[in-house]
């Protein structure tokens, strides 16, 4: 997994790494040319979005107008067959023709045929109109001659009941196939008939069936700007009208339904335009292409493109002149850099000429190389000290030598004359010192940091008549992990000094060590007195913590800790089951160590 993310490359990695090769001059270039272009780019598309936003509302209102003018005309048309109807109806003789009971020649069926046909000539669009008698149930017929199945019989199939014609009017029922036209559709309204002096009786049906395509040219009759397409849609989106024949009855390609009575809204690549009719009780919809609206943006964009050319043009020659004026002082300071990188200290620099900025870089520069010349002479005589208190200490390590081999004079002395606690004490104190100085070492191995723990814990046993006793688990491979020296023989002697030597009876203090692949988890525990939470919780902040009584030598490792090995190394304080204190050391696996080898006197 971490070599996986090692090797991932970001996105534009490479073009930073082109960057940094090459000069100042070509990155500035470079850099402000891209952001003109991508000004001029955001400036443009922003510019064309809004003229088209502006184009496609505007268009929206002339077509919503050139609609609305369609729909005038339905309406208009849809007043025409009402008071058609209203004429037809009032009729003395097709009043006198439906009240009568019986069905004769001079019972005026030729009247009313004469009225009809009358009507029929006087508007154009109308296939065919019929009146429906319910005393005989005769229908009188006037339209394009029949075929096939009686035309009675067809008109009475689509007939409505009585009882709804009373209720609702005048009704369009439709688009229908004309049974006299193949291929054409027909709408057709019902207008109930009602006797002139008892309006509450309907003595008949009035049929009048208006073709489709005659409905379509009175929407098509409204001339505008815009060259769309109409059809006439229900509220279930099904096709009532088109100037495709074929899609009447299918569902409309319309994606939503409407959300009021007159709008528009895009679909597509397409702008949709509508209007409710309510007198005919479905919408009138208009649709042209986007393409169509927009057609003037393309005029918009070769003029946008030109000014974005003209504008770059400028701009990278500005920039060319600007970049060349900027970096030139950096030239010169880079030539002068370059001669203090071959070893040449006494060069100065005047860039106050190129202004107040280049005067401060090279007044720094200036000031750096004076500070150079200042430390190398400087380093020069530090060099002779360093080389006189290396000498002393040549002489000082005579003094250690003389510290080991007194105690190995008294340890054997003391064991000559069998002073055998002296003889130990004594022995456990000089390993004690060895390992403490070891020729200046910081790190050493596991081994050898719990050797040292152990000459320590001789002198304490022998000073406090074996107060505790001292186990230690340590995995062998664990032994030549590295660690700083007195890391371990201060948490022990608080363990003493804090926890057991206050308990008043026998205790005991534990060193584990644990392997976790990448890091070593090392504990110290003892089953002393224990410190209280607010303690402890004191001990866990030694970074923040002020130096107090107790404290000093365990803040001293922490911070050890996390010097050498980084912020996530360090001592964590926890009570145990035991009631006492177990002390936690984190450090990474650092090998190296040979535990066998080390030899703290040379």
């Amino acid at each position: 997994m971490h070599k996986d993310s090692r090797n991932l490359k970001l996105p534009g990695s490479w073009l930073r790494r082109w960057l940094v090769h090459q000069s100042l001059q070509h990155q500035l270039m470079l850099m402000t040319v891209l952001i003109v272009v991508i000004s001029i780019l955001l400036v443009g598309i922003v510019t064309y979005r809004q003229a088209s936003l502006m184009v496609t509302n505007q268009a929206a209102v002339q077509t919503l107008q050139q609609l609305h003018q369609s729909s005038l005309n339905l309406k208009r048309y849809y007043s025409e067959i009402r008071e058609m109807a209203t004429f037809i109806i009032s009729d003395d003789r097709i009043q006198s023709y439906l009240n009568s009971p019986q069905e004769s020649m001079d019972s005026g069926f030729d009247e009313v045929f004469r009225t009809l046909s009358y009507f029929q000539n006087t508007k154009q669009g109308f296939s065919y109109m019929y009146i429906h008698k319910p005393l005989t149930d005769r229908i009188v017929y006037v339209g394009p001659s029949r075929s096939g199945r009686t035309m009675d019989e067809q008109l009475r199939e689509i007939l409505p009941d009585k009882e709804t014609t009373a209720a609702r009017g005048m009704q369009r029922m439709g688009p229908l196939p004309d049974s006299i036209e193949p291929g054409q559709h027909v709408f057709i309204f019902f207008q109930p008939v009602k006797d002139l002096y008892r309006v509450d009786k309907q003595v008949g049906t009035l049929g009048i069936s208006v073709s489709e395509q005659a409905l379509a040219e009175q929407y098509h009759s409204s001339e505008g700007a815009f060259d769309m397409t109409y059809l006439i849609v229900d509220k279930d989106l099904t096709v009532l009208s088109h100037g495709d024949k074929s899609l009447i009855g299918t569902r409309a390609h319309i994606d939503q339904a409407f959300p009021s009575d007159r709008g528009s809204f895009a679909q597509g690549d397409q702008l949709l335009v509508y209007e409710y009719a309510r007198e005919w009780d479905f919408y009138l919809v208009g649709i042209i292409p986007m393409e169509v609206l927009l057609r003037d943006n393309r005029i918009l964009i070769l003029e946008v493109l030109l000014v974005m050319s003209a504008v770059m043009a400028v701009a990278i020659l500005m920039v060319l002149l600007f970049s060349r004026q900027l970096t030139r002082p950096f030239g010169e300071l880079t030539e002068r850099m370059n001669r203090v990188a071959a070893g040449d200290w006494d060069q100065t620099i005047d860039l106050s000429h190129y202004g107040d900025e280049y005067a401060t870089v090279s007044a720094g520069f200036n000031t750096m190389t004076t500070r150079i010349r200042q430390l190398l002479h400087q380093i020069v005589m530090e060099e002779k000290q360093l080389q006189e208190i290396e000498l002393k200490a040549l002489h000082a390590q005579i003094k250690p030598h003389f510290l080991y081999n007194t105690l190995d004079s008294i340890h054997w002395l003391a064991a000559v004359n069998h002073q055998d606690e002296i003889s130990t004490i004594v022995k456990a104190l000089a390993g004690f010192y060895r390992i403490c100085l070891s020729q200046g070492r910081d790190m050493l191995p596991l081994s050898v940091e719990l050797e040292h723990v152990e000459h320590y814990l001789v002198i304490q046993r022998i000073r406090y008549s074996d107060l505790f006793d001292f186990e230690k688990n340590i995995p062998p491979n664990l032994m030549t992990v590295m660690v700083p020296k007195m890391t371990l023989q201060p948490l022990v002697e608080n363990a003493i000094y804090h926890g057991l030597r206050s308990r008043g009876q026998h205790g005991w203090i534990h060193i584990d060590a644990i392997d976790e692949g990448d890091r070593v988890i090392i504990t110290v525990s003892d089953n002393g007195i224990g410190l209280d939470p607010a303690r402890i919780e004191a001990l866990n902040h030694l970074d923040a913590s002020e130096q107090g009584t107790g404290s000093y030598g365990l803040k001293n490792v922490h911070l050890r800790l996390k010097l050498t090995f980084g912020p996530d190394s360090g001592l964590a304080f926890a009570s145990n089951s035991m009631g006492g204190l177990t002390v936690t050391v984190r450090i990474p696996k650092q090998g190296g160590g040979n535990s066998h080898a080390f030899d703290p006197d040379r």
